[in-house]
């Protein structure tokens, strides 16, 4: 067979692969979003059935020999950059046992119900069996698919391929040298945001929602191609740039957690909306890595709908909204209270400057689970120590503790740091569409953010896999990954809200 017949088939398998993977992720949202209580059983026997078959497709010996032929050729940068990928996950998939994968998809699918019925009970006891098993079967596919450097190495690179426990430790504390001392200040500021200016006042959900659908539409998240539903804990599923399903949760007193909640999902389905058509079901039509997706969320979300130029124009549809609830409310309340700076124990209404903290507690503790310095049911009080010593408060819930995230219910050990990643490349990402659009804030003020939605389709979305994360970042903004537009956005924002 010929290089170009070798690769012609490789598109074939990899389009079918992507369909199983998109009839799996089906599975995995209805149960979340509509599945009844009862019907957990079941659901972990389909989606074992849909990951043993994928994997079966993905690891099947002729891929290996049709990818041997491919790579004879000469390819231009896209094709080349589809084999490079299918090679990876073809080693990947074949380093991992067929039962390996069938169990983890049943424990996860079990797990995820224990979870949701453990946070609603506040009882970290009923779940904390399945996590051990979480992790130990976490621990037999980090063996398995190998590691230079410690365990925890080799699940990092399922989400942000070559990323290491050490370069997630250094760059914690490159974060924590710069950012501290910025939160101190504003600790020690006497200017405060008031929120009991929401006092007594209950904001209806239908009124939030409609809020988050016109915002997000304004931003340019496609609702002929998507929809937004309610879950225990917000996430993005996409089946194909033409079906990405949206999920929120609301708070009648505190109507931000779902608005910047929605924004921060819809930030993730504008990308998987933004890859190309003629490329889906390849790598080139996939996101690149958890990182860059982050920084779509994370952009969105911080730079863009906590920016003053996003609120002049939002501000009015507000008061509107929730009509006589918020109309002592003056815009500098406002944007005072959409960036109030504190530290407070939930990681998703955590603030721009605390946020990295959150991501650093759980960081922190799945390392030390990874190394066999943590058991897995002593996380409650490992929990709380470190939230009292990088937050200074200690969750008085399990519930608003250890309990809060959904991830580890679904044995994404690795993920989290992810957040971190996407919250500096979204400040890169920003200094580099302002240095092209130095009217921004004016376009935004006006309520025009296509200037914004267009940079991201030029130099993110479209890409898919072409390039890697960090050469993803370089091409796009001119630079290196680095802090230093981070720790500037930070600085320069803060120190005006807060007259440091």
């Amino acid at each position: 067979m010929n290089p170009q017949e070798a690769y012609d088939e490789l598109v074939k398998r990899s389009r079918e692969l992507f369909t199983v993977g998109t009839i799996n992720a089906l599975v995995g949202w209805d149960q979340r979003v509509n599945m009844p209580p009862a019907g957990i059983r079941q659901r972990g026997q389909m989606a074992a059935y849909l990951q043993e078959m994928a994997h079966r497709k993905q690891s099947d010996p002729r891929i290996g020999e049709l990818l041997s032929a491919a790579e004879q050729g000469q390819w231009e940068a896209g094709p080349a950059a589809n084999l490079r990928e299918w090679r990876r996950d073809y080693d990947q998939a074949t380093k991992l046992p067929p039962g390996l994968v069938r169990r983890r998809a049943e424990l996860t699918a079990a797990a995820n119900n224990v979870w949701q019925e453990s946070r609603a009970s506040n009882n970290f006891g009923a779940f904390a069996p399945p996590l051990a098993e979480l992790v130990s079967l976490s621990r037999e596919i980090a063996d398995h698919l190998g590691y230079e450097g410690e365990r925890y190495d080799a699940l990092l690179d399922l989400y942000e391929p070559g990323l290491t426990t050490a370069d997630v430790d250094a760059f914690f504390a490159d974060l924590r040298r710069h950012v501290a001392p910025l939160l101190e200040r504003i600790v020690a500021s006497p200017v405060k945001a008031d929120r009991g200016l929401f006092r007594n006042a209950e904001f209806p959900e239908e009124a939030q929602k409609s809020l988050g659908l016109a915002v997000t539409r304004a931003l340019g998240f496609d609702y002929a191609a998507g929809r937004l539903d309610v879950s225990t804990h917000p996430f993005t599923t996409s089946f194909g740039r033409g079906d990405v399903r949206l999920t929120t949760r609301y708070d009648r007193v505190w109507p931000f957690q779902s608005l910047m909640g929605t924004i921060h999902e819809a930030g993730h389905g504008m990308y998987d909306q933004g890859l190309l058509e003629d490329h889906e079901g390849t790598p080139l039509g996939e996101t690149v890595s958890l990182g860059i997706h982050e920084s779509q969320s994370r952009f969105w979300e911080n730079n863009i709908g906590r920016s003053r130029a996003f609120w002049q124009y939002w501000y009015p549809r507000f008061k509107e909204e929730f009509q006589g609830l918020v109309n002592h409310v003056t815009f500098d309340d406002l944007f005072r209270l959409v960036n109030d700076v504190r530290p407070t124990l939930i990681r998703v209404e955590a603030d721009e400057v605390t946020y990295n903290l959150h991501i650093l507690v759980r960081f922190e503790l799945e390392r030390d689970l990874f190394r066999d310095a943590l058991r897995p049911g002593d996380l409650p009080g490992a929990w709380n120590e470190k939230y009292q010593q990088y937050l200074g408060i200690t969750p008085a819930t399990e519930r608003e503790g250890v309990l809060q995230d959904v991830h580890w219910s679904w044995a994404y050990f690795g993920y989290f740091p992810t957040y971190s990643l996407g919250t500096v490349y979204a400040a890169q990402l920003e200094a580099a569409l302002r240095r092209e659009t130095p009217d921004l804030d004016w376009q935004m003020a006006a309520g025009d953010f296509s200037a914004a939605f267009r940079w991201m389709r030029e130099n993110i979305h479209r890409h898919g896999k072409q390039y890697r994360p960090k050469e993803l970042i370089e091409r796009a903004t001119g630079r290196p990954p680095s802090a230093s537009d981070y720790v500037a956005y930070l600085t320069g924002k803060y120190s005006e809200i807060y007259r440091l």
